[in-house]
């Protein structure tokens, strides 16, 4: 798979919308093994990013037994790249909490001609979440989809089980995930930024099938 995000293929056509990407990334105590990678594979896909012409905005949430945000959305150019400072592995995983407040933030920050692209990234399964339950992240994802202009990204170790305890199954977000790859995490990064160039090139305010290649549809 070609990651020169430049090519023909993501070639930006005329009147995209601008797109708001929300990061949530699981920084848990099984990211710290491989977490070189999971740094430079995020700076990477930072670069990718930027490198395009059209309007974006970046948030990150991290989250552990607790979630953290790192910076509400942010034009491109003044996003912080990760370092061994800002992304330190350790605790359980509330990720229904990062959900919840990402969305919370976007919500909050949202202009009315972007659409947001949540990227879920996790090589781990919801353990620590206080305020949120599972079955109001489904309520959320569900209404949120229906608006026409928030795409929901999964990038885990299990998306099948995802889709299936996230009572997910026949919507857009069942479509939109892929195994995340816990031995080259780069690799997972490398994929996850060619499919988020291909989406931005485009005019659609939301995605299915995001990680399927554009050439192919």
């Amino acid at each position: 798979m070609s990651t020169d995000v430049t090519t023909t293929n993501t070639e930006v056509e005329k009147g995209v919308p601008p797109t708001l990407i929300a990061v949530i990334l699981d920084e848990s105590g099984s990211m710290g093994a491989k977490s070189g990678d999971v740094i430079g594979g995020f700076n990477r896909f930072l670069e990718d990013q930027r490198a395009l012409p059209d309007s974006c905005r970046m948030s990150l949430t991290k989250f552990n037994t607790v979630c953290s945000l790192l910076y509400p959305p942010t034009p491109l150019a003044q996003v912080v790249q990760l370092d061994t400072h800002n992304y330190t592995p350790g605790g359980n995983t509330a990720l229904y909490d990062a959900i919840a407040e990402t969305v919370r933030v976007a919500q909050n920050h949202k202009l009315d001609s972007e659409r947001v692209l949540c990227l879920i990234i996790t090589d781990g399964e919801e353990n620590s979440s206080r305020e949120t339950t599972r079955e109001q992240v489904t309520e959320l994802i569900k209404a949120l989809e229906g608006r026409g202009d928030w795409t929901f990204v999964y990038l885990g170790v299990t998306p099948d089980q995802f889709v299936k305890e996230m009572d997910l199954a026949g919507t857009r977000t069942a479509t939109n995930t892929a195994a995340y790859n816990r031995a080259a995490p780069d690799q997972s990064w490398v994929q996850t930024s060619h499919s988020t160039a291909q989406y931005r090139a485009r005019r659609d305010k939301s995605a299915k099938d995001f990680y399927k290649p554009k050439s192919d549809e």
